[in-house]
């Protein structure tokens, strides 16, 4: 049994689909208001495509409030990779992918942060999951 993210199906466990899918995510919250207009997101995949790397530019934690935006910032990209993702819940295998996500200041010095795996429904997908991860080796 699987924890299995509701975006996992549109990406169909291809991570460059999931940097895609989350590039498109923060333009759409971005322009509802919703992400902040000047965080720049760097989104890449990392070696062997276990992991989802994010670089969040452009946010401080210099006052409450600038802290406040930047956490606001890294939850809903943890929301979006987390709902691309598949974890078998009884811990057997590793997750589709690891997301690392990482608020950093203006001279590049990481102040927040986030690591995750996935947010959904439980379904029985251990077999889905393991052929998704051989497909795209």
């Amino acid at each position: 049994m699987c924890v299995v993210g509701s975006d996992y199906f549109a990406t169909r466990g291809s991570l460059p689909a999931v940097a895609v899918h989350v590039a498109e995510s923060v333009r759409e919250l971005r322009r509802r208001g919703a992400f902040p207009r000047h965080a720049c997101v760097n989104i890449d995949v990392g070696p062997a495509e276990e992991t989802l790397d994010v670089l969040v530019e452009g946010l401080s934690a210099n006052t409450e409030s600038d802290l406040d935006e930047a956490m606001t910032a890294l939850r809903a990209l943890s929301e979006l990779a987390a709902g691309a993702n598949v974890v078998e819940i009884d811990g057997t295998g590793p997750p589709l992918f690891l997301p690392r996500i990482l608020a950093v200041d203006d001279n590049g010095t990481p102040f927040a942060g986030a690591v995750g795996v996935s947010i959904g429904r439980i379904r029985p997908m251990v077999g889905a999951r393991r052929r998704a991860r051989r497909r795209h080796r």
